[in-house]
């Protein structure tokens, strides 16, 4: 049986900032599917986001053999060579967006959170930085495979706050459901 692929992407602004600072991208045929959310300033964040997606996106696109020539850190022993590959690409857009950084004074500090799947065959690697969120849907049934990367939601793995409290800390998306985070 033959893996159909197929994607479909949609951001909201939410409640908090007056710009979207998401972006996402995706390359079928490579097999590569990020989403980036932004931190910093009014324009920091957004760019941080772009530049973040836009990295991981022209790596998968180069030819295979090119991309060992940009590979950054070291391999991870126990992941396969595929999940090293996105590995790698997460550290060159984090690269990427440090070095814009550096250029720009105005946009000091900005960062992006970022979940990114690479497919191949039937097979997929995830990679994820921040609270950028992936799920799996199948029949009829969404499943959070990430953990939130932040202070609060260690706070809950460790039992130091309980879902309730961690609901009052202003970050209300550790107590709801995966579904009722996708609604």
């Amino acid at each position: 049986m033959k893996t159909v692929i197929e994607a479909a992407a949609k951001t909201d602004v939410g409640l908090v900032r007056a710009n979207n600072q998401d972006n996402f991208g995706y390359d079928i045929p490579a097999g590569i599917f990020v989403l980036c959310d932004g931190m910093g300033g009014h324009a920091a964040g957004e760019m941080a986001s772009r530049i973040a997606v836009s990295t991981v996106l022209d790596h998968f696109g180069k030819p295979p053999q090119s991309r060992s020539t940009s590979l950054v850190g070291k391999d991870i022993g126990e992941v396969s060579q595929r999940a090293n590959h996105l590995a790698h690409a997460i550290q060159l857009a984090n690269q990427a967006i440090r070095a814009a950084s550096f250029r720009n004074p105005q946009c000091e500090g900005m960062g992006s959170t970022i979940v990114a799947v690479l497919v191949e065959g039937d097979q997929f690697s995830l990679g994820h930085v921040g609270d950028s969120r992936a799920y799996l849907l199948r029949a009829g049934s969404m499943d959070q495979l990430t953990a939130d990367h932040s202070l609060v939601a260690e706070k809950v793995r460790v039992g130091i706050l309980t879902p309730q409290e961690a609901d009052g800390s202003g970050d209300d998306r550790l107590a709801r459901s995966p579904r009722e985070e996708a609604m």
